[in-house]
């Protein structure tokens, strides 16, 4: 069995499709077929935290995936 690391970056939009912020997440030792629940720190922008109320949608940027 071959466990793997994923690291996954997300986006936050407001309603015109304007990115708002980004946050990364590593999950680490992940078995094939696992599905896990997370929790990741808030939306960062350049100039501060992104409020909840601002974000209108989540779009996953990127996942990178390695060898555990």
């Amino acid at each position: 069995m071959i466990r793997v690391n994923a690291t996954l970056r997300w986006q936050a939009v407001d309603s015109a499709g304007t990115v708002l912020g980004t946050t990364s997440l590593d999950i680490n030792g992940l078995n094939p077929g696992e599905s896990r629940p997370f929790e990741t720190t808030g939306f960062v922008s350049s100039d501060n935290v992104v409020a909840c109320s601002q974000i209108a949608s989540f779009n996953l940027q990127q996942t990178t995936i390695t060898r555990a």
